[in-house]
């Protein structure tokens, strides 16, 4: 027995709704309002953005954008080069991408699920694949972030500085391990069939009690022949 259809429905449209929550507040992390990776140490603490970093320290507030000319000045330890800024640019530029992918894939999945339960005919297949689409948008995100900006950095860092992930890499994660599964799984277990049709309305179609032999090719029902009169005396 599946779960009752308004319920395993609204609760998967929850679960979207706190998805998208998720996967705009990890938007954010363009521009560094929330980070997606961090590091402190020899009096200096900043973050890493999609597409720049900040970071303080000695009284100095420093916002530098990968793209810029001033990216790898800021990013060199000693006289060290590396490559910190292409790195850090390309990985944000596709997780700001993925996500994006990600946003569109849950509103069509959010239509398809609203769309079912009030009663339209929508394939679960349909709602699947976008939740498989979503869910590929997600595992791209934490999965280039941290194997390319993220690994850069902290192979890059000066020793003392620890560079760990930050909460926007960490919201893609959990929506990526927890919430899309979660609604995966909850429309596997709604029973769409206990969805129930439409009443009919009184005096459409023809009644069950009717002998199909009454009616004629043309759809209308034949009248039965009228009854003899009596002879008049």
């Amino acid at each position: 027995m599946g779960l009752n259809p308004t319920v395993g429905h609204f609760a998967s449209i929850v679960v979207l709704l706190v998805a998208f929550v998720f996967l705009l507040a990890a938007l954010a992390g363009a521009e560094a309002e929330v980070a997606w990776s961090t590091f402190s140490g020899n009096g200096v603490d900043g973050s890493l953005g999609l597409t720049r970093a900040v970071s303080s320290g000695n009284g100095i507030d420093v916002a530098v954008e990968y793209d810029s000319n001033r990216c790898e000045d800021a990013f060199r330890v000693g006289n060290d080069d590396n490559d910190i800024c292409t790195i850090c640019k390309d990985s944000g530029g596709a997780v700001i991408s993925f996500l994006v992918f990600a946003w569109i894939a849950i509103f069509i999945a959010l239509a398809f699920i609203v769309m079912t339960l009030r009663g339209d005919v929508v394939p679960k297949i349909g709602v699947y694949f976008t939740l498989a689409v979503t869910e590929f948008c997600f595992f791209i995100c934490w999965v280039s972030w941290a194997g390319g900006c993220h690994m850069e950095t902290d192979d890059s860092a000066p020793d003392g500085t620890d560079v760990n992930l930050g909460a926007g890499w960490a919201l893609t994660f959990m929506n990526f391990i927890l919430f899309i599964p979660a609604v995966m799984l909850i429309q596997y277990f709604t029973d769409d069939d206990a969805i129930e049709a439409p009443p009919q309305q009184p005096g459409v179609g023809i009644s069950s009690e009717q002998p199909m032999a009454n009616v004629n090719q043309g759809g209308h029902v034949n009248q039965p022949p009228p009854l003899p009169k009596q002879a008049q005396v």
